[in-house]
This record gives structure tokens, sequence and C-alpha cells, in this order.
């Protein structure tokens, strides 16, 4: 990198005194070249006037006449200047020309100084800059690589929770449609039962009134009290209950049998075989793998021919035990 600096002008003092340079951080003492300057300033301001001096000498020699310049030569102006005027005017020249050679080296010492400490400058911001350029890099690059993780993760996680999800939700819609089988199947075997309860209960029912009506026809017990009748009063207190005795109704009805010779048998073959079929429904219902879980299914028989120990049914049924 060129440096623009403007040299002093050698021949004034003042330019001398009053010279700048540009600064470096390793270069020559300020203080220790201003002070030389000032002294090459005083120096050349006493060999000016000297000159000068010099100068009006030989202007007033010049006013005498013309002289051979031929003849001139360094003891003839040792002669007519003086020994010491013409050592002076030597040393000055020597002065000056050795000032203007430490100038011209000094400027071009400073001038490369200053173009090494720019280039080292000029190296040391580049590599900072590519440096802190590859930090920052690096850095985004790493930030990119971790966001790119992070997000590599998150989506692995959703994905993990989402066949989660799925899993628990088809595992529950199977056991749900496995409960609503096993529900459908069960409904299916406990209609069926049902069906097979009811048309054993019907032929049951059937032959209880056969039988009843076989009875009343024998005129053993007056008819049944209709449906829709209101049902026997009932004791109020357990101590109010009374057993039903069948020979002292057998004893009170006497003469009102017509001949206690004569049984009527009712249908019991017909009573058995539906009490039969109603079991073998039962049984079969159970085999069939049908789960109950109020229990052991009754037969519909008990809960037909069961009544009040006072009920004219229950005494029908006890007198026609006790005449057989």
């Amino acid at each position: 990198m060129a440096l623009d600096i403007q040299r002093p002008d050698p021949s004034s003092p003042a330019a001398i005194a009053s010279a700048q340079f540009t600064m470096s951080r390793r270069g020559y003492s300020e203080d220790e070249v201003r002070d030389f300057l000032r002294q090459v300033s005083v120096e050349v301001s006493r060999l000016i006037e000297r000159e000068r001096f010099l100068q009006s000498e030989l202007k007033a020699l010049q006013s005498r006449g013309p002289m051979d310049m031929s003849a001139v030569d360094e003891a003839t102006v040792t002669e007519l200047l003086g020994a010491e005027a013409a050592r002076v005017l030597s040393a000055a020249r020597e002065a000056a020309q050795a000032m203007r050679d430490r100038a011209a080296e000094s400027a071009e010492n400073i001038v490369r100084e200053a173009s090494r400490e720019a280039a080292r400058v000029l190296e040391e911001a580049t590599t900072e800059a590519s440096r802190r350029r590859t930090d920052v890099t690096t850095e985004a690059e790493q930030e990119i690589e971790l966001a790119k993780e992070q997000g590599r993760e998150m989506v692995a996680e959703v994905r993990a929770y989402r066949e989660r999800v799925l899993a628990d939700l088809a595992r529950r819609t199977d056991e749900a449609r496995r409960e609503l089988e096993r529900l459908v199947q069960e409904r299916d075997r406990l209609i069926s039962a049902f069906e097979r309860a009811r048309s054993a209960a019907s032929g049951v029912v059937g032959d209880l009134n056969a039988f009843d009506e076989a009875i009343r026809d024998a005129g053993i017990v007056p008819p049944l009290a209709p449906p829709d009748a209101p049902p026997p009063p009932r004791p109020t207190r357990d101590t109010d209950a009374q057993f039903f005795d069948v020979r002292k109704f057998e004893d009170q009805n006497a003469d009102n049998t017509p001949d206690r010779g004569i049984v009527v048998e009712p249908e019991a073959s017909t009573t058995t075989e539906a009490s039969d079929s109603l079991n073998e429904g039962a049984t079969s219902t159970t085999a069939d793998g049908m789960t109950n879980d109020n229990g052991p299914v009754e037969s519909p028989t008990d809960e037909l021919v069961t009544a009040e120990p006072n009920s004219p049914v229950s005494a029908e049924s006890n007198s026609t035990v006790a005449t057989e």
C-alpha cells in the first residue's frame, strides 16, 4: 500500500522544523527526531545567513571587475574568502548533503516500515476476519444441525406416540368387537333358552289346566277363582300362620265324596313329561355354554304349582296325594 508523504523542503529551516511524518507503532522516537530537526533547522539557518554574507561579498568582488574564473581554484577561494569561510562552506555543503541523504533514507525507511506495518495489519485483519467468519459459519452449522436433530427427535416421538395411540385404539376396537360378539352370542343363547323355557312352561301350564279341569269334573274341589279375583288375605303375623292338615280336610269332606273307592288319577305322566322336558331344556341350555349370573336355572314347574297352604289348589293337590 503506497503512502503519499510530502517531504519537507531541506532549504527551508521552518519547513524542516515543522516537518510531519506518518505515525507508526515501530519507528524512531518522535521526540528525538523533533530535536534533531530543530538542530538541523538552526544549523541550516546559520548556513543560509553565511551564504547570504558570502553572496554579498561575491557581489562586491564582482563590482570590482571581471576575474579569470579559470584561475580560480580552491586555493584562490580560500585566499579570497579565508580558510575559515571555505571550511564552513564545505562543511555546510557536506552537512546539507548528509542531511538530504539521511532525510531521504529516513523517509524511505518510514515508508518501508509503514508499508510493512500496513501489510501486517491488513494480513492480521484478513486472518481475524477469516477466523471469525469460519467460527460464525461453524456455529451456524452446529445450530442448524442441532435444530435438525431436535426436529428429527420430535418427529420420531410424534410418530411413536401416534403408533401407540393407533395400537391402543386397534386393541380397544378389537376388544369392543369381541365383547360385542360375545354379548350378541350371549343374547342369542338367552333368547333361545327363554324360548325353550317359555315353550316348556306353556306345555306345563296346559297340562296343569287340564289337570285342574279333570279335578273339577271329578267334584273334588270347587273351581279356582278367576285370574282377576283378589288374592286371599295373608296372615298379619307369623304366629297366625297355620299348616294345612290333610287328614282333617279329608274327614271334613268325607261326606261330600261320592265314592272313596274312586280315585281320580291326574295326568301325572303328562306333567312329568313336561317337567322332564323343561329340565332337559335347562340342561341343554347349560350344556350349550350359557352362563346364568343369577344362579342355577329353576324349573318353571316349581313356580306354577307352588301355592299358599290355604289355597284351593294346594288343598286339592294334597287331597289327591292323600287319596293315593
